[in-house]
């Protein structure tokens, strides 16, 4: 554990000598000059300098993965200090965090899905409690993980992830569930921030794509997404089973299954 503490004030302290650099050099530049990159672009050189969080990949044996977990508490913070000009003095940068979720997080994951419900305005359709959402996050086996934002210092968003699989590709994939913004704080590159933060875990890993869905009327989502180079599969067709459908198909199963061992 000091170890762990050590390095993350040795990447904190690196952190800061870089900020005090770039609000230094920024005094010495025009105003049409940006003082500092942009807080995706930073967060993308901070990933790598912070190493990968913790987070077990499906590669990884189950002793790995629960060294790893155990360790999540000291896991670094990505800080990212944004500048809005040339001319802004240190004492009014702001400041984004993107951090992996910790169990302590679980109300505000909860709170978070809802109000991403609520703005794709199917909140009628949350069924999930707030300890189901802290099990699947934080249980003894987790197999769904999920990112915080904070923009100086507050809860901003969250985008919340699961491995999965391409049998064309022969790799995983990261899989976005969800990705979410506090509208008061959108515009300042924090979905960009956290996007960018699983590009490189999908870097760092070898993995094969990172992809999500969209409601076809977010136009917004969708225009930012193409921004980024982000392709729509309008070929494919999303299916899916639930409720009494869904227990009636398993349902045959069992009944199958029952005459055979009758």
């Amino acid at each position: 554990m000091q170890a762990c503490r050590l390095g993350s004030r040795v990447i904190e302290s690196h952190v800061e000598a870089g900020r005090r650099r770039c609000c230094s050099a920024a005094k010495s530049r025009s105003n049409k000059q940006p003082a500092l990159k942009s807080a995706a672009a930073v967060n993308r050189l901070l990933f790598t300098a912070t190493a990968m969080q913790q987070y077990p990949s499906p590669a990884m044996t189950k002793g790995a993965a629960a060294s790893r977990l155990e360790r999540y508490s000291c896991r670094p913070k990505l800080r990212i200090a944004v500048a809005e000009s040339a001319e802004t003095a240190p004492s009014s940068l702001v400041s984004l965090t993107i951090r992996p979720a910790i169990p302590s997080d679980a109300a505000l994951v909860f709170s978070l899905v809802r109000e991403l419900a609520e703005y794709e305005r199917l909140l009628h359709e949350v069924e999930a409690t707030r300890e189901e959402i802290a099990e699947a996050l934080f249980g003894d086996r987790p197999k769904v993980f999920a990112e915080i934002a904070e923009w100086q210092g507050e809860p901003a968003g969250f985008a919340l992830w699961f491995y999965n699989f391409s049998t064309f590709r022969g790799r995983h994939g990261i899989y976005l569930e969800d990705l979410f913004v506090r509208p008061q704080l959108r515009g300042h590159g924090i979905g960009k921030a956290l996007l960018e933060t699983l590009a490189a875990r999908c870097e760092q890993e070898g993995l094969a794509r990172l992809e999500w869905s969209v409601l076809n009327w977010n136009e917004p989502s969708i225009g930012f997404y193409r921004s980024l180079g982000a392709i729509a599969k309008d070929d494919w067709t999303v299916y899916r089973l639930s409720g009494a459908a869904l227990a009636r198909l398993g349902a045959r199963a069992g009944a199958k299954a029952g005459a055979k061992l009758a």
